[in-house]
């Protein structure tokens, strides 16, 4: 029992499916952290990570979460710079 009970809710939502073959897997993104930095040229950026599950689908909803080799959770970050609105850099290991 945490001590304290955080006062924001957490921030999850759906993100497009992944589609192999005849397989629909469904991905669902869960807020981590955001960070500002800013270099001494004055580029500014804002970095939000979020970890993303894979879900086995199941009709429009979501399935039990898949935890087997090459279906595991990652991290993936989302940066805004002065140049770029969005940009990801997800690992480029799944789903090869």
């Amino acid at each position: 029992m945490p001590l304290l009970k955080p006062e924001v809710p957490i921030i999850e939502m759906p993100v497009s499916d992944r589609i192999s073959g005849d397989t629909r897997i469904k991905q669902k993104a869960r807020f981590v952290s955001f960070n500002h930095l800013q270099d001494l040229n004055g580029r500014c950026e804002a970095r939000i990570t979020v970890n993303v599950t894979l879900h086995a689908a199941d009709g429009d909803g979501f399935g039990q979460p898949l935890t087997g080799l090459g279906f595991m959770s990652y991290n993936a970050d989302l940066v805004a710079d002065n140049n770029t609105v969005v940009d990801a850099y997800v690992p480029t290991t799944y789903f090869r």
